[in-house]
């Protein structure tokens, strides 16, 4: 898995999706939303806060899987994680490729 690549569906609505491949965290999905996000944290939640809150888009994190040793959220074997990519939207062709071990391509997602 020597390929990184990260694409993101959807990058200007509430919500986004980044998915893709990176030699640390292996295939990889975030969910965000923009309306999950806080706006003023009390203290008493900054903790939670911080371990939900997605540093790239300052938005409410739904769902944070990856397939790697290290990561954010939840590791998944490769078939899980293809069912996650093919419930938010990722190409069939990406979504194959995850099955097969190869690095997925972006096909209709932006670069990011």
């Amino acid at each position: 898995m020597s390929n990184t690549c990260r694409f993101v569906l959807n990058p200007n609505g509430p919500i986004v999706v980044a998915y893709g491949l990176d030699h640390t965290t292996g295939y990889f999905i975030s969910v965000t939303d923009t309306r999950l996000s806080f706006d003023n944290v009390v203290e008493e939640l900054s903790e939670y806060h911080e371990s939900c809150e997605s540093p790239e888009h300052e938005a409410g994190i739904y769902l944070s899987t990856h397939t790697g040793r290290y990561g954010f959220g939840t590791k998944l074997k490769r078939r899980g994680m293809a069912e996650f990519w093919r419930h938010y939207g990722v190409n069939v062709g990406d979504v194959q490729k995850l099955l097969d071990g190869e690095a997925p391509v972006g096909v209709g997602a932006v670069r990011g």
